[in-house]
């Protein structure tokens, strides 16, 4: 596959689950819908569904959980390498889509955050959910 086209997937990819964890996320995921239903109608139903499923794992792990969203990313390129491999006019579309979904996340102003806290005793931080589990071990031994 051509390196240009390994880019736009990489890039759609990562826009597409950018949006899965902003306001944006029902406009991205129409566009990504739409594409298919443009170039591969068949499978555009499953891949509502899908959709569906990774931005609902994403949305049950904290936003800040690289290696998940990584692993989302990841799926997503491979999907969209397979469709620009199957559909030369998939590119543009994709493109087009990309754009408009780059242009959504940033305008919905939601975008997610990471915080590293270092501190010596009890700290709390959140910026959305907030879980704390705390296990408390005794001096002699037991739990």
């Amino acid at each position: 596959m051509d390196a240009e086209l390994v880019a736009l997937a990489a890039g759609g990819a990562s826009a597409l689950v950018g949006a899965m964890v902003t306001d944006a996320w029902a406009q991205a995921k129409e566009q990504i819908v739409e594409l298919w239903r443009r170039h591969r109608p068949v499978q555009a139903e499953a891949v509502e569904g899908e959709l569906d499923v990774s931005q609902g794992e994403l949305s049950a792990r904290s936003a800040a959980d690289e290696l998940l969203r990584a692993r989302i990313e990841g799926r997503w390129q491979g999907r969209l390498e397979r469709l620009l491999e199957e559909s030369s006019e998939a590119a543009a579309d994709l493109r087009q889509a990309t754009d408009l979904m780059v242009r959504l996340a940033s305008e919905s102003g939601s975008r997610p955050v990471v915080q590293n806290v270092r501190a010596g005793r009890d700290a709390y931080t959140a910026a959305r959910d907030l879980n704390v589990n705390v296990k408390r071990h005794d001096a002699g031994g037991g739990s």
